[in-house]
């Protein structure tokens, strides 16, 4: 455990492979502690190997069932995740963090088949706990793929419902509101209060400037100032798209 905690997997791992488990806790917790350090090394196979060794040993747990498919998932081999996902949830039904992370895989591909099955799951997430903002914050997303941005809206609002804190629904809404429902001021506000909490979010940092750029309450100076504050935290990918915004604004500016 104190390598672990130190983050020394392979010093772990040479440990872990000459001790000898001999009750039923310590075997359960040795098959465990084999797989987090194998996967911690991106050792995907071999983590999945020490859990099926774990599900050989004793079936009744459904965590097992859960690591073997965020490594099938880490893998993109999301058909095989989805089995292992689908077999924890049969014995472990109402565990919400992963109705949620099934519900995430199966919208990998964005078919509207599969936005429909992953919306069920998210219900029965709901069903269970009707208070649970991520589900909430997931089916906003899925209504917005589908082009339902009403739905969308409303769900966004109702994940924010419990948790007004929830920066990822007040971005999403943030956006729909400025663009789609034409109320920039109330997008202006979500994002400001996300700002207000982390300064360096490049998203709300992207998405305001956006607001002041491209929306009826334009301020020329405010998008330039926000853009390239945006620039200092997004990724190197994205910074084609606000060179672009900057040009854009600095030609309207002189317009």
């Amino acid at each position: 455990a104190d390598y672990l905690n130190r983050y020394k997997f392979s010093d772990a791992l040479a440990l872990l492979y000459k001790l000898k488990p001999v009750s039923k806790n310590q075997t359960q917790v040795y098959f465990n502690m084999l797989a987090i350090c194998h996967q911690s090394q991106k050792n995907y196979h071999a983590a999945i190997r020490e859990m099926e060794n774990f599900i050989r040993y004793d079936s009744s747990y459904s965590q097992p069932n859960f690591f073997i498919a965020d490594c099938y998932k880490l893998m993109s081999k999301f058909s095989e995740a989805a089995l292992f996902y689908e077999k924890g949830l049969k014995i472990e039904p109402n565990n919400l963090n992963y109705l949620l992370a099934y519900a995430d895989l199966i919208t990998v591909n964005r078919s509207e088949t599969n936005i429909h099955k992953a919306k069920e799951i998210l219900l029965r997430a709901l069903s269970y706990d009707s208070a649970y903002a991520p589900a909430w914050f997931m089916l906003g997303n899925c209504e917005h793929a589908i082009n339902n941005l009403t739905g969308s809206k409303d769900y966004y609002y109702k994940c924010l419902q419990f948790d007004s804190a929830h920066s990822g629904a007040k971005k999403a809404l943030a956006n729909l509101l400025a663009f789609k429902f034409q109320e920039p001021e109330k997008a202006e506000e979500l994002l400001s209060e996300v700002l207000k909490k982390d300064s360096a979010d490049p998203e709300a940092l992207f998405a305001l400037a956006n607001i002041y750029f491209n929306s009826r309450i334009k301020d020329a100076p405010k998008a330039e100032y926000l853009f390239n504050k945006s620039k200092q935290y997004r990724p190197d990918s994205n910074h084609f798209q606000t060179e672009f915004a900057l040009g854009l604004n600095a030609f309207n500016a002189n317009e």
